[in-house]
C-alpha cells in the first residue's frame, strides 16, 4: 500500500482549500493494483463555507472484479465520511452552543 497527499489553497475571493488523497493498493490478485482518489474541497465566501467529498477508484489494468472491488471501496467510504461528517456537525454544534 502506497499513500499520496497534495494539498492546495487559494484565496482569491472565495477563499478554497483542496486536499487531494490517494492510496495505491499493490498485489492484488487477479489484478496488478488499483487507486483509491478521494478529494476534499471546502469553499468559504461571506458567511457560508461547503465541504464537497468526491471519491473513486482507478484499476490500471483489467480486473475480473472490478466492480465488486470498485462498489465496496466506494460503499466503504460513503460510510466512512457519512459518520465522519455526522461527528463534525455534531463537533461544531456543541462549539456553538459553549461560546459565550
Amino acid at each position: 500500500m502506497r499513500e499520496t497527499q497534495v494539498c492546495t489553497a487559494h484565496t482569491k475571493g472565495v477563499m478554497s482549500m483542496a486536499l487531494d488523497s490517494t492510496v495505491t493498493l499493490l498485489d492484488i490478485p487477479f489484478s496488478t493494483s488499483f487507486d483509491v482518489h478521494v478529494r476534499f474541497e471546502l469553499h468559504h465566501m461571506d458567511h457560508s463555507t461547503t465541504l464537497s467529498i468526491l471519491a473513486g477508484v482507478n484499476f490500471r489494468q483489467y480486473c475480473l472484479f472490478e466492480r465488486k472491488i470498485r462498489n465496496v471501496s466506494l460503499n466503504d467510504l460513503r460510510a466512512t465520511y457519512a459518520e465522519w461528517a455526522e461527528r463534525a456537525v455534531e463537533a461544531i454544534s456543541q462549539s456553538l452552543e459553549t461560546k459565550p
